[in-house]
């Protein structure tokens, strides 16, 4: 009933006004002039004519909000929209026809129930009026619903993407924290120092993890500096066959991108291609169109099998478009794979 409690007070106002014009209008233009000065005096006459007025209008509204939210596509039929347009004039002019013969009955004026052409004619161009009004109500009315229907499937869609986003956030590859955990019983027995070393940047990771799941941006630093963290992991683990290249102007380091950006687009390299000491990679990552553009490229080498479902990149892409209205950018040759990333002004 929000839509309905919308405007009451305007709503109250309209279906007033129209009752006191077909009131006065029927009064002065018909064969009633002779007894205006009994009519006028009839405050009774004129508020029953007001209050049947906001009563058809409200029960016309409600009946339609009613109609919308239990029949969303009841008003899809054109022809259903039709007669539901017809019943409403045949009952505004079945109102006026009883305004005027309650008007006649109340001043003893000939039979109430015989309208001479003048009063015909009247009614009906009360009745065109109203109907006019009545029109421009309902389609305001209609044209409210269909942009609150629309506000509401964005919104809906806002949720699903945040929703898939949070889920990508909570979760690091199992397989890389199974990893971790093997490199890091390895590193404990052989090289002590390593293994502080690896457990301090895994506990930066999982921490900046946990601390991003409620942000919608964060600044191009900070997604560097758990960069660096993640890609030490890997290094420790495939040696010195991994490696990270910035070349970042000192003006970007400020600007924002949604949180785990870098880290998606580095676990799709690792994950992707084949890496060791005869396939080193490099994950190089630099700004272009003005530096308005991140972009992270590696060198191509696909695996044979490497479930490669695109979701990530489909996921990241949505979150642009709902948080900037700009999209991510992917090239692909034979060699190079890029994927260029808006930055965020605030």
């Amino acid at each position: 009933m929000k839509e309905i409690s919308y405007g009451k007070s305007a709503c109250i106002l309209l279906f007033s006004a129209l009752g006191v014009f077909s009131y006065f209008l029927l009064l002065y233009h018909t064969e009633l002039q002779e007894r205006i000065p009994d009519i006028k005096i009839s405050l009774i006459a004129l508020s029953i004519t007001i209050a049947v007025f906001n009563l058809f209008g409200f029960s016309l509204l409600v009946s339609s909000h009613w109609m919308a939210t239990n029949y969303p596509l009841y008003y899809i039929d054109k022809s259903r929209m039709l007669w539901h347009y017809l019943l409403v004039a045949i009952l505004l002019l079945l109102m006026n026809c009883t305004l005027f013969i309650s008007l006649k009955w109340i001043t003893s004026i000939g039979d109430p129930f015989v309208i001479r052409a003048k009063g015909a004619g009247l009614v009906i161009a009360v009745w065109f009026v109203e109907m006019i009004i009545f029109s421009l109500l309902l389609i305001n009315y209609s044209m409210r619903y269909t942009l609150n229907l629309y506000k509401e499937k964005q919104r809906l869609e806002a949720e699903s993407i945040q929703a898939k986003y949070t889920a990508l956030q909570s979760q690091l590859n199992p397989h890389f924290l199974f990893n971790s955990l093997n490199t890091l019983i390895a590193e404990i027995e052989y090289d002590p120092a390593t293994a502080v070393k690896f457990t301090q940047h895994l506990s930066e990771v999982y921490r900046y993890v946990l601390r991003q799941q409620q942000c919608q941006i964060v600044s191009l630093k900070e997604e560097l500096d758990f960069l660096d963290s993640y890609i030490f992991l890997h290094q420790v683990r495939l040696g010195d066959c991994l490696s990270l290249e910035r070349d970042l102007p000192d003006n970007v380091i400020d600007l924002q991108l949604p949180p785990l950006t870098l880290q998606l687009l580095a676990e799709n390299v690792v994950k992707h291609n084949y890496i060791d000491d005869f396939n080193p990679m490099t994950i190089r990552v630099y700004t272009e169109r003005n530096s308005r553009y991140l972009c992270v490229s590696n060198t191509l080498r696909p695996k044979k099998v490497s479930n490669a479902s695109g979701k990530g990149l489909k996921n990241l892409s949505e979150r642009y478009q709902l948080l900037c209205k700009q999209d991510i950018q992917i090239r692909k040759n034979d060699h190079q794979f890029t994927v260029s990333i808006p930055l965020i002004y605030e």
